[in-house]
C-alpha cells in the first residue's frame, strides 16, 4: 500500500470520526462541512475531494458503524451464546445507535434502499447484515429456541424488516427508541420461538 494510499485513508477516517462526534453532540441539519473539516484538520478542499456532501459523509459514518457492528455479531454468533440474546442485544444495539445519531441513521437507510442496497446480498458478502441474521437464525435453530419450520432466510427478513423500523426512527410518539427496539425484539422473539409439536 502507497503513503498515498495510506494518507488518504487517514484523512478519511479523520473526517468520520470528526463528522460522527459531531453528528452525536448537535442534530444533522445544524453541521456544515466546514465544520467536520475544521473537526477533522484537513483543509476544506480535501474534505469535497474526499465526499461531495455532508449526506455521504453520513453514508460512510453509517456503514462504518454497521460493519463494526456486524463484526462484533459475527463474534458474538461464534462464541454461540444464547440466541435470544443476542437478538436482544442487536435490538438494543440498534436503538442506541439511532438514537444516537437518528438523522444519520435515517439517511443512510434511505440512501441504502434507494441504491438498491436491500437487494438480496451474495452469501459470501460478509459485511451483509441479512447474512448475519440467517447466522444468527441458524443458532437459535441448533439451540432449539428458534423455530425451524421456515428457512433462517425468511426468518431473518422478517428480523430485518422490524429492524428497519428502529433505523428509520418509525417509533410510537409516546415511546422512546430505545424502548421501541426492546418491543420489536419481543415480536422478534415470539415469531421466532420453536413451536412444540
Amino acid at each position: 500500500m502507497s503513503g498515498i494510499h495510506r494518507g488518504r485513508i487517514r484523512t478519511i477516517e479523520a473526517v468520520l470520526d470528526a463528522a460522527k462526534a459531531l453528528f452525536e453532540e448537535r442534530p444533522y441539519e445544524l453541521i456544515a462541512m466546514e465544520e467536520i473539516a475544521a473537526r477533522a484538520g484537513v483543509a476544506r478542499a480535501t474534505l469535497y475531494y474526499n465526499f461531495s456532501s455532508k449526506q455521504e459523509i453520513a453514508v460512510a459514518v453509517s456503514e462504518r458503524e454497521r460493519r463494526r457492528a456486524l463484526e462484533g455479531l459475527r463474534q458474538l454468533i461464534d462464541a454461540e451464546p444464547p440466541a435470544e440474546d443476542v437478538l436482544q442485544a442487536v435490538f438494543w444495539r440498534a436503538g442506541q445507535a439511532n438514537t444516537a445519531m437518528s438523522e444519520v441513521s435515517r439517511i443512510a437507510t434511505l440512501a441504502a434502499l434507494s441504491s438498491g442496497a436491500g437487494r438480496r446480498p451474495s452469501p459470501d458478502d460478509p459485511w451483509s447484515t441479512l447474512r448475519a441474521l440467517e447466522d444468527l437464525v441458524r443458532l437459535g435453530q441448533r439451540q432449539e429456541v428458534f423455530r425451524s419450520d421456515l428457512p433462517a432466510e425468511r426468518l431473518a427478513l422478517m428480523i430485518a424488516g422490524l429492524l428497519l423500523q428502529v433505523s428509520l426512527a418509525a417509533t410510537p410518539t409516546d415511546v422512546s427508541t430505545p424502548a421501541w427496539a426492546e418491543e420489536l425484539a419481543g415480536l422478534a422473539l415470539d415469531a421466532l420461538k420453536a413451536r412444540s409439536a
